[in-house]
């Protein structure tokens, strides 16, 4: 099982990930579910990654797909 951690558009201005996701994290850290937080890697992107405020585009895609092969 693996959660992926997807923050909105709005949240990857803040200098430090949105406290309702770090919650998640460490609750899911706590029950042994493998996370990945998508707000470091999208937001270390230098191109828009989201259509709207929920919606990726095609680099977010990208930046999502590079990870979760990664991990898996």
């Amino acid at each position: 099982v693996v959660a992926v951690l997807v923050p909105r558009a709005s949240q990857l201005t803040a200098t430090h990930p949105p406290a309702v996701l770090a919650a998640l994290h460490g609750f899911l850290d706590q029950r042994g579910v493998t996370v990945l937080d998508l707000w470091p890697l999208l937001r270390a992107t230098d191109k828009p990654t989201f259509l709207d405020h929920v919606h990726m585009n095609e680099t977010g895609h990208r930046v999502t797909a590079r990870a979760l092969v990664r991990l898996l």
